[in-house]
């Protein structure tokens, strides 16, 4: 199962939402790598081999496993974004192979889809989730003033009402009360300010066994970086 923008794949076909991309390339870039270097036994959750995007005029070659943290940078419309749907299978690769070892995980993006209603049927989409778990997710992930510490806060379509900021944390909190194997993050550091990137970061270090994928333009979230792409 794939969380579309934060969300279990299953719930959200469930729920009516839909990954709606916008971005296009009209040309590959040259991508440079630092392979990962992790043989301590941890699952493997991609497996990456001679992949040739539209992003990507050099073949990639690495191996994520759990706990691995990756940043891949580089200006808007690099193609980043182009490289991430790659990796998750949302896009075909010109050529080369992208294996998953495991079947949850969750993609948070600016636009990240939300439903009508609460913050609490937001976060979980069906499930049952105990109220003290999402409390204590979305406050760590938010000031003390934040509306988003209240679970009944309403929602409009789509997350009208909340800025690109609430929208991404809330996806994210809804995307680890989930439960994934993999987390990729597609540039959302932007839309944080000082505050909440540092709480943000300091809720991904707490998840030391699920891999995750940041992209940004420049300012990334993740401590303890094991690799690093830059797309030119």
């Amino acid at each position: 199962m794939v969380f579309l923008t934060g969300d279990l794949f299953g719930h959200v076909r469930r729920y009516g939402v839909e990954f709606h991309r916008r971005e296009s390339f009209d040309r590959a870039k040259r991508l440079l790598t630092l392979p990962l270097a992790r043989e301590d036994g941890t699952e493997v959750v991609l497996d990456v081999r001679d992949l040739h995007t539209a992003a990507s005029s050099t073949p990639l070659t690495f191996t994520l496993r759990g706990g691995d943290r990756v940043v891949i940078t580089g200006p808007s419309g690099s193609g980043k974004t182009t490289l991430l749907e790659t990796l998750v299978g949302w896009r075909e690769p010109l050529s080369g192979q992208v294996r998953r070892g495991v079947e949850s995980v969750a993609y948070v993006h600016v636009n990240s889809a939300l439903l009508e209603g609460t913050i609490r049927e937001n976060v979980a989409v069906g499930t049952e989730l105990d109220e003290a778990t999402m409390v204590d997710m979305l406050t760590r992930l938010s000031t003390e003033d934040s509306r988003l510490r209240i679970l009944s806060t309403p929602v409009g379509p789509n997350g009208d009402g909340l800025s690109s900021g609430e929208r991404v944390r809330l996806a994210l909190a809804r995307a680890l009360l989930h439960r994934p194997r993999l987390v990729v993050l597609d540039d959302i550091s932007g839309v944080l300010d000082s505050d909440h990137r540092a709480r943000v970061a300091n809720e991904l270090a707490r998840w030391t066994d699920v891999a995750v994928i940041e992209a940004a333009v420049s300012d990334t979230l993740l401590l303890g970086v094991t690799a690093r792409m830059e797309l030119p």
